[in-house]
């Protein structure tokens, strides 16, 4: 007996089969494709942040620590706190720094789904600085990547850092540790945020040689690191994109179709036992 595309439409059943769809484990990747947060104009109108927390706590009452990320220039600050501080500390502390490291006020922060960050108090100081908090969705950390890769360096850092020196406190650390990363060479953009500032890095020898430069030649030097490094921010971003859209599938739905809602770890409908909600 034969059945002309059998295997397509068995496929068809199988995805349109109600026990199936309820009870079946997903194999698939997420679908829908990547949407790269556009890489802004200026350097620090965009900023990612992000918190480690559960550190040892310093002789001075730290035990988390804020690091804030350069969307454009891939700068970044470390601002040392308390898990116990309120959503008007934290801001406190965090323009305190931005004030003290000369960045400028963001034009969008691109932030977790934070208790503080959501505050009606982040919310309301974010409108009167004319700037957009960009909160990403649950359980979806493609959202702020740059600050989870900025985290995990850190995280690194310090830790070898606290198991060479047990008695000191891991802020002790943080100055140079953070000149060090903006003098760092960028994967993404090939020069270090330093040099793409100011054209150098400045914890380096290098200031001697470029003392000698006459300053027009400074100036196309610096604009060259700074052209270089937009180029690859805008090829990585495509690249970045591809490679995502290559292994996820696109679904679209249209009004009055049906789906199933999948429940999360936390969410609860009464009266249903599955984590998978619907039609």
């Amino acid at each position: 007996m034969y059945f002309k595309d059998l295997r397509k439409r068995l496929q068809e059943y199988i995805d349109h089969c109600p026990v199936c769809a309820e009870n079946q484990t997903l194999r698939h990747k997420p679908f829908g494709f990547l949407n790269p947060i556009d890489v802004p104009e200026m350097p620090m109108a965009v900023q990612t942040a992000d918190w480690i927390v559960k550190l040892p706590p310093t002789s001075e009452g730290f035990d988390a620590l804020l690091t804030v990320t350069c969307k454009k220039s891939k700068r970044i600050l470390l601002v040392p706190g308390r898990e116990t501080w309120t959503a008007e500390e934290w801001a406190d502390a965090y323009l305190t720094s931005l004030r003290k490291c000369s960045w400028m006020i963001p034009m969008a922060l691109v932030c977790d789904r934070d208790p503080k960050w959501l505050s009606a108090f982040f919310r309301r100081l974010f409108g009167c600085l004319n700037a957009r908090l960009l909160a990403a969705t649950a359980h979806h950390p493609q959202t702020d990547g740059q600050s989870e890769r900025t985290n995990q360096t850190v995280e690194i850092a310090m830790r070898y850092f606290v198991t060479a020196n047990q008695d000191a406190n891991w802020t002790d650390v943080l100055p140079d540790l953070q000149s060090f990363l903006n003098s760092s060479k960028n994967a993404t953009t090939g020069v270090s945020p330093d040099q793409y500032l100011f054209g150098f890095d400045l914890n380096t020898d290098a200031l001697i040689g470029l003392r000698q430069l006459p300053d027009e030649d400074f100036r196309a030097l610096r604009l060259q690191y700074r052209e270089q490094a937009d180029e690859a921010l805008d090829f990585a971003n495509v690249r970045m994109k591809d490679r995502y859209d290559d292994k996820h599938e696109r679904k679209t739905f249209d009004v009055g179709d049906y789906v199933y809602l999948r429940l999360y770890h936390g969410y609860k409908v009464h009266g249903e036992k599955s984590r998978k909600f619907g039609p």
